[in-house]
Order: structure tokens, then sequence, then C-alpha cells
């Protein structure tokens, strides 16, 4: 085991105690399923930008499922690897041991490549429990410092970034379904830097309600975006919200941008998740594509989290400016011709 605070390394048998500095590990790396501390800091690193961007508990749960999946599910590579050692072994056999013709060795690596490829697409299908569990018990200890959990700004002392933004007209506004998303977007800066007002169908921060109600009220043309997960709930969110008189969003032009199942079915590997990802979750996590609306009637949901900041800042900045469904065939031209020449984050969705 390596210690994500000196970075000595230790062996499982000499304890949970790190010899060199004190630090106590927290995860069961020997457990099923089970990774290091060092490779659930690394996650956490690798998501926050070492510290730059803001995430949601949905994001940080998606990024310790793909560690978990890189640990527990051998991929093309490694399969490939292991296929070319039993392929000289067993050519070695079967002309060496057995006689056999030249054809021997051709059928053998045929069967091998057949082998790898129904192998390495086998569906890997972890207990929603297994991240939830990881995570509490990691942050009961070590503090997770850019998670949000949709209350960092319940607090008055708590300024939002560039409070300042609400005295001025914004080109949008973007209702979240969940408090944390807007809390990322906030953190993240994501309403400075597309002049968008951020804020969630549970009216959150209390202060961009109140601007919110105020453009609106002041600008009748100012366009209304919602993004939410593709599940139950979220389908539902904007019928809720033309209902609820305190939005006073009826007869308004809203445009939904999703999760939309039609887009969610273009994915190669959705990542499906029950509705609770607590330490009480049953079922499991599912990366199979097909049919949406089949997981969304078995309590599952696609959340929006599954990308991590960086890649969906990226994808969002495009979709509301442009007004573009996430995930729709022309926000992804879109964000492929952006990417042309450069570092491309993708998607991040799947």
């Amino acid at each position: 085991m390596k210690c994500p605070r000196c970075e000595a390394n230790q062996k499982y048998k000499y304890g949970m105690t790190c010899n060199g500095c004190g630090y106590k590990f927290v995860l069961d790396p020997k457990a099923r399923y089970g990774i290091t501390d060092y490779a659930f800091k690394l996650a956490v690193d690798r998501l926050s930008g070492n510290g730059e961007y803001f995430f949601t508990r949905d994001q940080l749960y998606a990024q310790i499922y793909r560690t978990i999946r890189k640990k527990h599910h051998l991929g093309v590579l490694p399969l490939s690897c292991l296929g070319v050692f039993v392929f000289f072994f067993g050519t070695a056999i079967l002309i060496g041991a057995f006689s056999l013709g030249w054809w021997a060795p051709f059928l053998l690596l045929f069967l091998i490549t057949i082998a790898v490829i129904l192998i390495s697409r086998r569906p890997f299908k972890l207990p929603a429990d297994v991240p939830a569990c990881m995570i509490e018990k990691y942050q009961s200890r070590y503090p997770i410092e850019n998670l949000v959990n949709g209350r960092r700004f319940r607090r008055m002392e708590n300024r939002i970034p560039d409070e300042e933004f609400f005295n001025y007209a914004p080109e949008r506004i973007l209702i979240t379904e969940h408090n944390d998303m807007a809390d990322m977007l906030l953190m993240n800066r994501f309403h400075f830097e597309t002049k968008t007002l951020v804020v969630s169908a549970r009216k959150y921060p209390s202060p961009a309600f109140a601007a919110c109600q105020r453009f609106m009220a002041e600008y009748p043309d100012l366009p209304v975006l919602l993004i939410h997960d593709c599940s139950e709930e979220g389908l539902q969110m904007q019928g809720r919200l033309v209902t609820d008189s305190e939005w006073h969003l009826e007869g308004r032009q809203i445009s939904n941008l999703g999760l939309h199942p039609k887009d969610v079915e273009n994915l190669k590997r959705p990542m499906w998740l029950p509705e609770k990802q607590d330490e009480s979750a049953s079922g499991a996590i599912t990366t199979e594509a097909g049919k949406a609306m089949d997981h969304i009637r078995q309590s599952e949901r696609m959340p929006l989290g599954v990308a991590a900041p960086r890649a969906m800042l990226g994808s969002m900045s495009l979709a509301v400016v442009g007004g573009m469904a996430l995930l729709s065939e022309e926000l992804l031209a879109q964000q492929r011709e952006s990417d042309s020449g450069r570092d491309s984050t993708g998607s991040g969705f799947g």
C-alpha cells in the first residue's frame, strides 16, 4: 500500500498505519472490489484537476466506479497480452508435443481473438453501495475539500463567487435539477464565464432565485434553460416548475437541454445508477446501452454527474450558449469541431 501523505510503500501485513508518517489507512484493498487510500486520493485529484475544479457527489461516485472498474475488470490490452502468451505457449505444445500441422496455430489464434473480444465486452456490474461506502468511509476521516453538497450557500456568510453578477441582467437563466449541481457550476464560475444566472429547481441559492424572479419580470424574453438527470424525476422537472406559482414560468418559452432518453441511447457506455446510492442501496451499476426508458422504469437514472467537471463545463458551455440539448448530435458535432487541433476533453458522459 502506498501512503497518500508521504508516498511510502508499506505491505498490507504490517497494518493500517503508515510506518513513515502515521497516516491511518481507511480503505481495505484486500476487500472485494477494494482499492487503496492512494488510489482514492488519486481519483479525487484527477477529478478536481489537482484542486482546480469543484465537483458533486455523483461526479465523485462515477470517478470511484471507474477506478474500481479499471482495477477489477480486465480490458482489451491486458487480455491481449495474456492471449499472446497463451498463443505462443499453445503453439509450442500443439506443434511440438502433438505434431499438428501449421493450421493449428491459426485456429488457436482465431479462438483466442474471439475469447478476448467476448471477455472484454462482458458487462461489469458493481453493487451500487460499494462506491458509496468507500466515499463515506474515506470522508468520515479525511474531508474532501472540493466536494460540494448543495448546502454551500445556505449560510449568509458563504458568499456566492462574483455575487455582484446579480446586479446585471444575464443573457439567460439556467435551472438545475439538484442543489449540488448549482453549487458545482457556481463554484467553478460557470455563471460568470457564460453570463448565465444559475439556480436550482429547489430555489437555491436564495439570492440567485430572487435575482431570477426580478430579471424574468424585467425581461420577458430572457431565455430559460433546464438541465436534469435522465430519470423519472428529471423528466417531470419542467412540469413541476411550470405548475409552481412561485416560479412564474407559465406561458414562458423554456428550453429543456436534457438529459433526454433519446440522446442517452446514443452513448456507447452510459452509466445507469439506482435512484439511491447510499450504504443501503440495492441493485448494481450498469453500463449497458439500450432503451433508456427501460432503465427509467426500473428506477434507475443516468445522472448529469457522470461527466467530470472539466468535460461537463465544456459541454455545458456549448449547450447553453447554443441552446442545444446535451448529448445531441448537433452539440457533439460542434464539440468535435471546437476540439479540433487541441486536447479534447470529450463529452465525458460515456
